[in-house]
């Protein structure tokens, strides 16, 4: 049997929950997840079966979004000189910005919430924790751009030096 090649790219996607909104006017979803590889859309009577390599419920933690994605072998193989992306796309309110940053109220300086970091914290944080436990030199580079309605609304790119103590969502900021 001829082994199938790894795919250099996987698409995941992550149902979002009803917001306070939608909830408050007794919405339901139309979006449900069968299996972890499944995406149903059913609206007036007609349903819509979609796959992916990965499928994730509403309920599902950012650190489980983390693991499943396997950011670390991402972030490892980066290390090792690969050029890596993470891009999330989807229309208004989907969920991009939360599950890549976290909600906004983690960016408030009483925030304690760090089970709701999102995919670049948590990356930054590994990284960083692989930087200082190795003996090599590293000079870090990272950049992150949102797009919105065809513009470009946030472009950072800082050297990030692995001594700050900064925490790691305003060093990508």
């Amino acid at each position: 049997m001829e082994r199938q090649a790894e795919s250099k790219v996987i698409v995941a996607v992550r149902v979002r929950p009803l917001s306070e909104d939608e909830q408050k006017r007794n919405e339901e979803s139309i979006v449900y997840c069968p299996d972890e590889h499944s995406l149903v859309v059913s609206q007036e009577g007609i349903q819509n079966a979609f796959s992916f390599n990965m499928v994730f419920s509403p309920e599902i933690s950012q650190q489980e979004i983390f693991e499943a994605t396997d950011m670390r072998k991402l972030i490892n193989m980066a290390i090792e000189g690969y050029t890596c992306t993470v891009f999330a796309f989807g229309q208004t309110g989907s969920g991009k910005t939360y599950t890549i940053n976290g909600p906004h109220s983690l960016f408030s300086e009483d925030c304690k919430e760090n089970e709701l970091e999102g995919l670049m914290q948590r990356s930054v944080a590994y990284l960083l924790e692989q930087v200082h436990s190795s003996d090599e030199a590293f000079q870090l580079c990272a950049s992150y751009s949102e797009i919105y309605n065809e513009q470009e609304c946030r472009a950072d790119r800082h050297r990030l030096n692995p001594r700050m103590s900064i925490p790691a969502a305003v060093i990508l900021f």
